[in-house]
């Protein structure tokens, strides 16, 4: 794993984020059909489908690859729904490279190695059987650290919602008092004419 990837990943996570804010049943459709069982009254919500997919993602390689495919077609360069399959490519690429557990994968590798070098041995296999022991907790940190940028891109995606509520009930604010202040100023007029011409009259 890479500094590259790692940042790239936490960028797709946090795309995920606004996806699931999005629409949160296009993640769960997601989920289903790479064989995830949900409660889909209770994983609807953004935190609940969050937590479940951020469990399955590590070791499902039809997920990441589903994930990278979602973030390229909800992404703002990609507003007509097309996706282009290179830019997927190195999207997989980087959630696979991130979640890989090459540490814990490689022990076995690390012990035959040090098989060829006697010397090292013992060494060798003390620092594989610690890769191994620490393989759960840095899976652990890294779902943490993923979930972090998912809740980003929620958190985010909800902010641009609520601005642009906000924006709308503004702009409805301000047409309401332009009107109101057209009819009372016209109003007013036909009051001024009505009672000169009384007075004319």
């Amino acid at each position: 794993m890479n500094l590259a990837s790692t940042n790239l990943n936490q960028h797709l996570m946090q795309q995920m984020g606004i996806v699931i804010a999005t629409n949160p049943r296009l993640v769960a459709d997601l989920l289903e059909a790479n064989e995830v069982n949900l409660d889909l009254a209770k994983t609807l919500e953004p935190l609940d489908l969050t937590d479940c997919y951020l469990q399955n993602l590590p070791q499902n390689d039809s997920l990441k690859l589903g994930s990278a495919y979602l973030v390229n077609r909800f992404e703002e360069s990609a507003f007509d729904g097309d996706v282009d399959n290179d830019t997927i490519r190195e999207y997989y690429e980087a959630i696979d490279d991130y979640w890989s557990d090459d540490e814990h994968s490689n022990w076995v590798g690390a012990v035959a190695g040090a098989l060829g070098s006697g010397a090292e041995l013992g060494k060798s296999i003390v620092e594989a059987k610690r890769k191994k022991k620490f393989f759960g907790s840095d899976l652990a940190e890294k779902q943490a650290s993923s979930r972090q940028a998912m809740i980003q891109g929620i958190l985010t995606k909800k902010k641009e919602e609520s601005d642009l509520r906000k924006k709308e009930q503004e702009a409805k604010t301000k047409r309401t008092i332009i009107i109101a202040s057209v009819v009372g100023a016209g109003l007013l007029i036909g009051v001024i004419v009505f009672l000169r011409l009384r007075k004319n009259g």
